[in-house]
C-alpha cells in the first residue's frame, strides 16, 4: 500500500512504502544473473545480489534469503562458486530459482578443483570458501573467501533489470566516459 508520495512529471518521490514497492524500485537497478552451486550434491540457486568486497584479500558476498529451502545447505557448505550465466542460459537461472534450488544435471556443470561444481558456458566462476556469515533482515549475508577464477572470454553477460531477464546491447561510447578504479 502507497501510503504517501509527491509526484512530478518524472519523477515520483514515496515518503511511505511497502516491501512491494520497494522491490519494485530495487528492480529497476539492472544487476548479472549468478548461479551458486555446490557440491558434492550438484545444487544450483540463482542470485543477483552479489558484489566485490574486497580485492586483498578477495572476497564476495551475496545474500539469500532465510526462508530459502537450500538455504541451511549453502550455510553448512565448506565451498561453492559463483557463476556468472551468459545471455543464453536464462532457462538455467529460471531452472535454479526453485525454493530448494535446482538438482544440476551432468549437461549443466563440470567439476573443478576441490570438487567443486561449475557451471559450463558462462562467462565466469568464482570458487569460495565462507569467510563471514551475518545476519541481514530475512536475509543471510555471506562472504566468500575465493580460491580460484575461470572465465570464458567473448560470451555477454545475462541480465535481470524490471523483473526480466535481458542481454546486454552494445557498449556506451562517449568521449567523456572514463572508468575510474576506486
Amino acid at each position: 500500500m502507497y501510503l504517501w508520495c509527491i509526484s512530478t512529471t518524472k519523477r515520483t518521490v514515496f515518503l511511505s512504502f511497502d516491501s512491494t514497492l520497494f522491490r519494485q524500485v530495487m528492480g529497476q537497478f539492472p544487476t548479472g544473473v549468478a548461479v551458486l552451486t555446490l557440491t558434492p550434491e550438484p545444487i544450483g540457486i540463482t542470485i543477483n545480489s552479489l558484489t566485490s568486497v574486497s580485492l586483498s584479500p578477495s572476497l564476495i558476498l551475496f545474500c539469500l534469503k532465510k526462508q530459502a529451502q537450500a538455504h541451511d545447505k549453502v550455510i553448512s557448505s565448506s565451498h561453492f562458486s559463483i557463476n556468472f550465466l551468459a545471455y543464453d542460459q536464462a532457462d538455467l537461472a529460471l531452472l535454479c530459482t526453485k525454493a530448494g534450488g535446482a538438482l544440476l544435471d551432468t549437461e549443466h556443470y563440470k567439476l573443478a578443483d576441490r570438487g567443486i561444481a561449475r557451471i559450463k558456458g558462462c562467462v565466469a566462476s568464482i570458487d569460495c570458501s565462507h569467510q563471514a556469515i551475518y545476519p541481514g533482515g530475512d536475509h543471510t549475508i555471506v562472504v566468500g573467501n575465493v580460491l580460484a577464477l575461470e572465465r570464458q572470454e567473448g560470451l555477454l553477460p545475462l541480465v535481470f533489470h524490471g523483473s526480466k531477464f535481458k542481454g546486454l546491447v552494445e557498449p556506451v561510447t562517449s568521449s567523456s566516459a572514463e572508468v575510474v578504479n576506486s
